[in-house]
């Protein structure tokens, strides 16, 4: 065995190297790992934020290399990308995998959550899509007393208003 500082151990999936180049496929395999140890959700995903030249150094790759890469992949449509930074100047990319996507390809993927923090964003996420859900049926279900305005308006104007 050999002795080395966990810090530095990557995961490579060899079996993507069928499907991807090996800029792609080290930036795919981080970011998967990546995901199941986050708890950043937003939109009821999983995300990474990471700066161009942090991936860089992460992937031992040079910058123009990374910013090639997460191009191409959110182009095939495997990443996605967001700015859901605070400040109009964080340039920051928030990525996340698009398993649906792999899954498509023929890649067998699915998100996990390994640690108790992910496992907690997990739930919130999952909380996330029933509430949207809930949104979805209760607006559905809009109801309007007899005697309210709404009555009042043309019979045209209230069925385009329940249609929303």
């Amino acid at each position: 065995m050999i002795a080395t500082d966990p810090k530095l151990v990557r995961i490579h999936h060899l079996d993507l190297l069928e499907y991807f180049s090996d800029s792609e496929e080290r930036l795919i395999s981080q970011l998967d790992w990546l995901l199941d140890r986050t708890g950043n959700v937003r939109e009821g995903r999983y995300w990474v934020y990471y700066s161009t030249s942090r991936w860089a150094q992460e992937l031992h790759l040079s910058p123009s290399t990374v910013q090639r890469t997460i191009a191409h992949l959110v182009r095939i449509g495997v990443l996605i990308s967001r700015n859901y930074n605070h400040h109009a100047y964080d340039r920051t990319r928030w990525l996340t995998l698009n398993y649906d996507r792999l899954g498509e390809m023929g890649i067998l993927a699915h998100h996990y959550c390994e640690n108790a923090r992910a496992r907690k964003a997990h739930l919130l996420v999952e909380n996330w899509e029933k509430e949207q859900e809930e949104r979805k049926l209760r607006r559905k279900r809009k109801t309007y007393a007899k005697d309210s305005f709404f009555y009042q308006l043309p019979k045209e104007v209230r069925d385009m208003m329940l249609a929303h």
